[in-house]
């Protein structure tokens, strides 16, 4: 069983926490629209197997985003 019950934001992305029964993990998938091209949006999936490891992806995976867009 899959269960939203927690948001997490952060530098002002809202990031929907839920847990996989199956899986035993955190996880969240994150669809972002390009900021150059509006017509296109990156997905990015983060997890982990404790809320710890999961808020730690998650920063990881925004913070690798906005280094992204600062490169472009």
């Amino acid at each position: 069983m899959n269960n939203t019950n927690r948001l997490f934001n952060y530098k002002g992305y809202n990031i929907p926490i839920h847990w996989s029964d199956e899986d035993s993990c955190y996880w969240s998938k994150l669809e972002i629209q390009d900021i150059f091209d509006k017509t296109k949006s990156d997905v990015y999936l983060m997890e982990g197997d404790t809320i710890i490891e999961f808020l730690k992806d998650a920063k990881d995976v925004i913070d690798n985003y906005i280094e992204i867009c600062k490169e472009k």
